[in-house]
């Protein structure tokens, strides 16, 4: 399908949409406001989409960025018509089910993208997006942001991408890429989404601690990872 940006009415009833789905109501997929005039308009140049399925955020993004990235579309990454239209195109493949098949969006934030920075990393494919375009040149430093599911970014995701002094710093997210990352299978280390010792909401909260006294946009990753009390051992490889 050719790629277009649903309008404010077509972002209306895809919100209302997104409603029915956790009512005693839910509604029919709303296909016909992907192509409707009435409800999207066309995006300059033409970008053919393929509808399928991504494993990871980090697949979704790489997918993203090689489709619509350097293409000429003005504030791409503030485009909201845009990551509407693309949340809504992918919404079956990437929206939670419960055992009965049933959709459950959640926040409204995850599918309507929003331009403010404490939320715009929640949008499903936005959020990545940007973090892979941002890490492009090495995009494998920030795996810890984008190697969950895209439906189920993950605590981890949220106490990292949430906070904007770490998500810019190239080496903090390196670092934490090293400590919570299984090299094995590329997943996220078990532990390291909770809230106990050495988890990713207790690094988050050391590293704005630590960027009171240390430049830590100058460090290197083996220099951060050096300043971690001991609780991140069980962590460390």
């Amino acid at each position: 399908m050719i790629l277009r940006r649903l309008n404010n009415k077509g972002i209306e009833e895809f919100c209302s949409y997104l409603d029915a789905c956790d009512s005693d109501d839910p509604q029919p997929y709303p296909e016909y406001l992907l192509v409707s005039e009435e409800f999207s308009e066309n995006v300059t140049p033409d970008i053919k989409m393929d509808r399928k399925y991504f494993g990871t955020r980090y697949e979704a993004a790489k997918y993203l960025l090689s489709k619509i990235n350097g293409k000429g579309i003005p504030n791409i990454e503030y485009d909201k018509g845009l990551w509407t239209w693309l949340a809504l195109y992918y919404f079956e493949h990437i929206c939670e089910k419960d055992k009965s098949g049933s959709f459950h969006p959640g926040n409204i934030n995850r599918w309507v993208l929003c331009s403010d920075y404490k939320t715009y990393y929640r949008h499903l494919l936005a959020g990545p997006f940007r973090i892979y375009r941002a890490y492009q040149a090495d995009p494998d430093i920030a795996y810890v942001l984008l190697a969950t599911p895209v439906g189920k970014p993950g605590e981890v995701v949220e106490q990292l991408a949430s906070r904007q002094l770490i998500v810019s710093n190239r080496r903090i997210i390196e670092a934490a890429t090293e400590i919570y990352v299984d090299k094995k299978d590329m997943t996220i280390k078990t532990g390291a989404a909770g809230k106990g010792k050495g988890s990713a909401r207790r690094y988050a909260d050391l590293m704005m601690q630590l960027d009171v006294t240390w430049d830590l946009f100058s460090m290197f990753p083996e220099e951060i990872l050096a300043l971690l009390p001991a609780e991140f051992d069980r962590f460390v490889d």
